[in-house]
């Protein structure tokens, strides 16, 4: 798409590449065409400041993306630390069955750590069913040795101050990243 609006931007620009794109073909597809005006704007000087300025708003726009991104787990991250911290901490599920079973709500819970994600997410410790719950799974696991969060989770002596750490930690990374 990026390459497409960057060849469009050149064809009304330059008659050049009008003209190269004229000669191609009748089913050149658009990536042979997209391809035929990037390259062309390496060697015309009319093209090459225009292509540049495209590709660098393209790398900006990225980058920015990258970094809400980055704060949109890191702000998930802070509020399941929250999460535990209010409703504590338990391992081998995502909440405390015990506690279901004696009428607490379930988003008061005790939770594991992807009990209290799924919490921060969408107000169960059940599985929300978004891709943000995995992705912030995937920056926890960045910084703990195990293949699997519920594996350090449920270690044998793992704690609550555990738990947090590692969420606040996370969160904390993630806005330098950002910074």
């Amino acid at each position: 798409m990026a390459r497409a609006v960057i060849a469009e931007a050149l064809t009304a620009t330059c008659p050049d590449v009008a003209a190269l794109k004229a000669s191609l073909p009748f089913d050149a597809s658009n990536r042979e065409t997209e391809r035929t005006a990037l390259t062309h704007a390496l060697f015309c000087p009319t093209c090459k400041p225009i292509a540049d300025d495209m590709r660098r708003a393209q790398v900006a726009e990225t980058d920015r993306l990258a970094a809400e991104a980055a704060l949109e787990k890191a702000d998930v991250c802070d509020k399941a630390a929250q999460v535990i911290e209010t409703n504590g901490h338990c391992r081998r599920y995502l909440y405390d069955t015990k506690q279901a079973a004696g009428g607490t709500k379930l988003a008061d819970c005790r939770v594991d750590i992807i009990g209290a994600i799924n919490i921060a997410i969408g107000g169960t410790p059940r599985y929300a069913g978004t891709g943000l719950g995995a992705v912030v799974e995937r920056a926890l696991l960045q910084r703990i040795p195990e293949a699997c969060i519920t594996d350090w989770n449920d270690t044998k002596g793992r704690t609550k101050a555990d738990a947090i750490t590692l969420l606040r930690d996370t969160a904390a990374a993630l806005r330098e990243v950002t910074a």
